[in-house]
């Protein structure tokens, strides 16, 4: 079956409170509540089987989307106008069951091993009628298609305990979203802290999931290139508005016709679109 999430005219806004500054000033006036505009004006949509890329500068709006997009608004978060939809239809407490979200720090138990962990989570999330056996062979599953076989009976481990490596770490906070198979994944800068060969390594195996029919959004901070060529799907943002939302093979082409500047050789594409964009929304 196939799935389709889509977003259109998105506003998205969180409230502030505003302090007067200084002493006096703050004891005699009160506080300001306000509302900051975070995203203007977002359009795009994913297709099951395809892995769409959220990238920008700082502060540019894509972990707030990922939220947005996953129904996982903040309480000071409102939609302010447009909308989400799955399949055509507003999101309901059915598409929250089918939604895996990895978030940028896992919270991982340090006393358990790889294996641990994922059948602890497999134990929650998996039907009861699927039985031990059938559930086992799902945690093996996962845990050869991350490249976690190696590591699967050491510890999480701590700062003050040794255990896995911030790779391993990160892959068994995958594990822990995948063992369920969700239909739809949203992921929080998933290669942020590891090395560039591991961070491909999640990435191909990500790409294999999205293969076999699962809807990946990800946001993503400055991808070597061969991990942005995995992306099926790129939406760029710029303070919080989109700068280019379509295949992430034709991202190049789009700003050497629409800006005059050219790829250079020997450059990141990745790195070069956010340099472009950066420098415009300044």
């Amino acid at each position: 079956m196939s799935r389709v999430l889509s977003w259109s005219d998105l506003d998205y806004s969180v409230g502030i409170t505003i302090r007067p500054s200084g002493f006096l000033k703050s004891a005699i006036y009160p506080a300001k509540k306000e509302r900051k505009p975070v995203l203007k004006k977002l359009s795009g949509h994913v297709t099951s089987g395809e892995m769409c890329a959220l990238m920008g500068p700082s502060g540019s709006g894509k972990s707030s989307l990922l939220s947005v997009l996953a129904g996982r608004l903040p309480r000071v978060g409102r939609i302010d106008g447009g909308g989400v939809a799955f399949n055509g239809t507003a999101p309901d407490k059915a598409f929250q069951r089918l939604c895996g979200f990895v978030f940028q720090d896992d919270l991982l138990m340090q006393a358990l091993t790889v294996r641990e962990t994922v059948e602890f989570a497999a134990k929650l999330r998996l039907p009861q009628e699927l039985g031990d056996a059938a559930r086992a062979e799902q945690v093996s599953s996962v845990l050869k298609q991350l490249s976690l076989e190696g590591a699967a009976d050491t510890l999480i481990g701590s700062e003050k305990k040794r255990g896995v490596s911030g790779g391993e770490r990160k892959r068994a906070a995958v594990a822990v979203e995948l063992v369920a198979r969700p239909p739809l994944l949203f992921m929080d800068e998933p290669t942020s802290g590891l090395d560039a060969a591991t961070a491909l390594l999640l990435v191909r195996a990500l790409r294999g999931f999205a293969a076999n029919g699962m809807l990946i959004i990800s946001s993503i901070h400055q991808p070597r290139s061969n991990i942005f060529a995995s992306f099926d799907s790129l939406c760029l943002l710029a303070s919080g508005r989109t700068a280019y939302f379509g295949p992430a093979s034709d991202a190049v082409r789009y700003f050497e016709a629409n800006s005059g500047l050219t790829l250079p050789p020997l450059t990141n594409p990745a790195n070069w679109l956010l340099d472009i964009v950066d420098a415009e929304s300044k």
